[in-house]
């Protein structure tokens, strides 16, 4: 699955999700945890 396939099937952007998964401070840890699962 693609960045921006993933992206639009949580509802995020892809920015986010990549910065989420590459463990980005500004990013929260419950975005963190719902791109992880």
């Amino acid at each position: 699955m693609k960045l921006k396939e993933f992206a639009k099937q949580l509802g995020l952007s892809p920015t986010t999700v990549s910065r989420a998964l590459s463990g980005y401070p500004e990013v929260s840890e419950k975005t963190r945890k719902r791109c992880r699962r």
